[in-house]
Parts: C-alpha cells; sequence; structure tokens
C-alpha cells in the first residue's frame, strides 16, 4: 500500500492515499490517523527546515499545532480536483502558516495588522529570517564584555544613540579609548556575523 516518495520516505500510492482521505471525509477516523501519522515526517522535516533553534518545549508544543493543521487539511483536501498535490506537499503551506502564528504569538513576531489568518509566504520566510538574525546578534553580544555590548547597542543599535563623550563619560575614560574600543567591538562583531554564515550586517 506505499511506496517510495521522491524524498526517499515510504508514504502511500496515490490512489490509496486518496482511498484514505475519501473515507476520512465521511467520518472514518482511523483513515484520518494514519494519513497523519503518514504525512508527519514530511511535515517535521517542513516545519523543522525554518525552525531550527526552537527549544525542546516549543518544538512539542509545535508539533500539536502540526498535527491539528494535517487532520485539518485532511478536511480541506478537494478530492475533485483534477490535479491536486499528495496530501503532505498541500499541506506545506497551512503548516508554515502555522508555525509562522505560533511563533507570532510566543516569539512576538509582527505581521502588517490588516495580514490575513494565511500569512503570505514571503512574510513567512521574512519573519523567520529575522528571527534567525536576531539569535545570531544574541549569541555573538553574550561573547562581549558588558563594555563592548553597551558601546555598540548604544552607538549603534537604539533608538536614542550616545555620544563617544557620553560613553566616555559612563566609563570614566578618554573618547579615544572609546573609539578605539568601539571599533574592535564592531570589527569583533562582523567577523563573527560572517562567520556565522549569516548576510553580512552591522549592529
Amino acid at each position: 500500500m506505499k511506496c517510495t516518495d521522491g524524498n526517499n520516505e515510504r508514504y502511500f500510492s496515490s490512489a490509496h492515499e486518496r482511498r484514505l482521505i475519501r473515507a476520512a471525509q465521511g467520518g472514518d477516523k482511523e483513515a484520518s490517523n494514519q494519513l497523519v501519522m503518514a504525512a508527519l515526517p514530511f511535515a517535521q522535516k517542513n516545519v523543522g527546515s525554518l525552525f531550527r533553534d526552537l527549544s525542546p518545549e516549543d518544538h512539542d508544543d509545535l508539533m500539536q499545532e502540526t498535527v491539528t493543521t494535517l487532520y485539518d487539511c485532511i478536511e480541506r483536501y478537494d478530492l475533485g480536483h483534477p490535479a491536486r498535490a499528495r496530501l503532505y506537499v498541500f499541506a506545506s503551506k497551512f503548516l508554515r502558516a502555522t508555525a509562522a502564528r505560533y511563533l507570532q504569538r510566543n516569539r512576538r513576531l509582527t505581521f502588517s495588522p490588516d495580514a490575513p489568518d494565511m500569512a503570505d509566504e514571503t512574510d513567512i520566510e521574512k519573519s523567520v529570517f529575522a528571527l534567525q538574525i536576531e539569535a545570531i546578534v544574541r549569541a555573538i553580544l553574550a561573547t562581549m564584555s558588558i563594555r563592548d555590548q553597551d558601546l555598540l547597542l548604544s552607538r549603534h543599535a537604539r533608538d536614542q544613540k550616545s555620544t563617544r563623550a557620553e560613553m566616555a563619560e559612563r566609563y570614566d575614560c578618554p573618547p579615544h579609548v572609546i573609539e578605539y574600543a568601539e571599533k574592535r567591538a564592531q570589527e569583533h562583531f562582523e567577523r563573527t556575523f560572517e562567520a556565522s554564515g549569516a548576510a553580512p550586517s552591522a549592529v
């Protein structure tokens, strides 16, 4: 009843998948469970490729929502559509939107207030990328001294930026020391950021 998918995973043949979907949409809970269990490895790859830095607890919570989304997609699946993709492919955009909404709730990602319930995939990818960059920046800053963190954030990242003279007064040293420390911290940040594989950026 199963075939080897293009991703080298074992999955139902197209004909058997459609029989199960028909049964599931008719109220057969066992058919629904079989479909979800078969599609779940693909769903986990789909979501996991976007959110690699989740804690085990967040990952478990997101997987629960992923399972719920798969059940919903069985109901949404149109067997009358002449070129409908396999269930796990059809479900992919819904899974990504579920993941984005989960992070929006739990990590305070922001979309425009008038965004539809089903967020555009481009918005999702941008939000995911922003989250990954944020995690990289936090990790790099954690390798720096408190003063160097304060220097970079106060001079470049905060809305109310501090002058070198203000930083020199704060740390009781000449302005040229602050200038040297800022340059060194900036170079360290940029080297580490590039080594992370992310796109070049500055704080």
